[in-house]
């Protein structure tokens, strides 16, 4: 049993399907942290010694290489935040919960759509 970055870690589960529940780790850094720490990506969590344990979190813990959690969700505010004090066009369709990436709203009820204030 190990928490890493908050999230608990399943023994029984192998190590990179452990890492896919950390916000911020895909596939790609799942396989630079193992080869990294010369560890299989198939291993189960219950054969990982502590000392290896102990790597993965000083590995995580560098914040250059790895924003993760709520640093990851920090950065990712503030980048929204500037585009809206810039006044550019995405930081406008943030400010006005429109979609940002050239959505269509008219037709389709899947993308992000403005909330409608009404008096009932």
């Amino acid at each position: 049993m190990a928490y890493i970055k908050g999230i608990y870690f399943e023994k029984k589960k192998t190590l990179t399907k452990n890492f896919k529940f950390i916000k911020g780790i895909n596939n790609y850094k799942t396989v630079y942290i193992l080869s990294k720490l010369y560890l299989h990506p198939r291993l189960k969590f219950d054969k990982v010694e502590s000392y290896q344990i102990n790597s993965v979190k000083r590995l995580l813990n560098n914040k250059k290489k790895f924003l993760l959690q709520s640093d990851l969700k920090n950065y990712v505010t503030k980048q929204i935040l500037n585009k809206i004090n810039l006044n550019t066009y995405a930081g406008n369709r943030h400010k006005l919960g429109l979609p940002v990436h050239n959505q269509r709203t008219h037709s389709n009820a899947q993308t992000r759509k403005r909330i409608k204030y009404g008096t009932n």
